[in-house]
């Protein structure tokens, strides 16, 4: 009995995670149908996303760090790109109260 629950939980989290997906792809679809012009700003920052993950991987190291099989150039691009993504983030909260105090 306690199997079927754990499978049948198991599939109803696949369902919703199909339902969230499909969601997550089918409406910025209908938005950027809606407003074209808007979505602009959405594709340039995915396109900006991408390209530093691209430089991160570029950068990124292939040697192993820890006895676990795993694919460490990913690993190190990750971290690379969250490195890059954070310091970008406090750069631009920096730059947005200084340029409020001279507005």
């Amino acid at each position: 009995m306690e199997d079927v629950l754990i499978t049948g939980g198991l599939y109803l989290s696949y369902m919703f995670l199909a339902v969230a997906a499909l969601g997550a792809i089918v409406f910025p679809i209908i938005q950027i149908a809606k407003n074209p012009k808007g979505a602009m700003s959405s594709i340039i920052g995915v396109t900006a996303i991408l390209i530093i993950f691209g430089i991160s991987y570029v950068l990124a190291s292939n040697e192993a760090i820890s006895k676990f099989e795993a694919n460490y150039k990913m690993v190190g691009a990750a971290i690379i790109s969250m490195y890059v993504l954070g310091i970008g983030a406090i750069g631009s909260i920096v730059y947005v109260e200084v340029s409020k105090m001279f507005k």
